[in-house]
């Protein structure tokens, strides 16, 4: 049990995860699951934010370097060094985002972050050299006013980014051509990615599921899906909203949760299993 609101939660290997609670950083040790080990809650981190973090990206090559942004408006690249000591981190690089940061994201590069804002701006920096931050005016290719905030990207390629908004719509751009998607949610706050190259897209009344055609950059076979309890009309009446991730490995496994307390393992569109509601300690 912590004091304060987990804001998101991200493996670093099979044994180790890193958590963002307010605004500390801090990792989470398992314990040997084979008889039941307890977690180990790590100290956090030296403070690098002066408010609530609202997402981290863990590198894809370098599982020590963590990406954070949230309401303070700032974006920050952070080396957890020593295993995630906590005395051992340190600051690699602090972007200024100038609105409150949605969500950040690693390329597939490595040396190119980026980021979204509420307000609709997206944002790239290039960790390896100090130069200016790209920023993509969307509004010229967007009416972003009728999309409403931008919450979330994920990166479909090097170059091709998926950018989930407010009102259910995902963006596709690729620094050249931008093109619409309906995802079927009335909104959008999270986009997912596996290592198999699935995606698993987050928002209200449900979460949808799509595959990418590498040849088109695009998402096809987009396709809303209904948690268990939705399902059964047990308390289908009641607006609920998803958040979710892959599992470690490679994308075999989506877990699914919602503000309603229940989580969903699903695996080729099926419910491998679903907890009771859970409504806190």
């Amino acid at each position: 049990m912590v004091d304060q609101e987990v804001r998101d939660i991200h493996w670093l290997s099979t044994e180790a995860a890193v958590v963002a609670i307010g605004k500390e950083i801090q990792l989470i040790h398992l314990g040997d699951l084979s008889v039941g080990g307890p977690c180990k809650l790590q100290d956090p981190i030296n403070p690098v934010h002066s408010d609530s973090i609202r997402e981290l990206a863990v590198s894809p090559t370098s599982n020590s370097q963590v990406l954070s942004g949230g309401f303070d408006e700032t974006v920050v690249l952070t080396d957890l060094r020593n295993h995630g000591d906590p005395t051992a981190a340190a600051t690699i690089g602090t972007f200024d985002a100038n609105d409150v940061v949605s969500s950040v994201r690693w390329s597939p590069m490595d040396s190119h972050i980026s980021w979204t804002t509420d307000v609709g701006d997206f944002q790239v920096a290039d960790t390896r050299v100090r130069a200016p931050q790209l920023q993509v005016p969307l509004y010229t290719v967007l009416n972003v006013d009728k999309l409403g905030g931008l919450f979330t990207h994920e990166y479909m390629g090097s170059f091709n980014i998926a950018l989930g908004f407010e009102r259910g719509h995902i963006a596709v751009i690729d620094t050249r051509i931008t093109s619409l998607i309906e995802s079927k949610l009335t909104a959008i706050g999270e986009i997912r990615r596996s290592k198999s190259d699935k995606f698993a897209i987050f928002g209200h009344e449900g979460f949808s599921t799509a595959s990418l055609n590498g040849t088109a950059n695009n998402l096809v076979q987009v396709t809303r899906h209904q948690q268990p309890h939705q399902i059964s009309h047990r308390i289908s009446s009641i607006p609920y909203k998803t958040s979710g991730d892959y599992s470690y490995e490679s994308g075999a496994y989506l877990a699914v949760s919602d503000n309603l307390g229940i989580v969903s393992v699903y695996t080729d569109d099926t419910t491998f299993g679903t907890s009771a509601a859970f409504s806190g300690w």
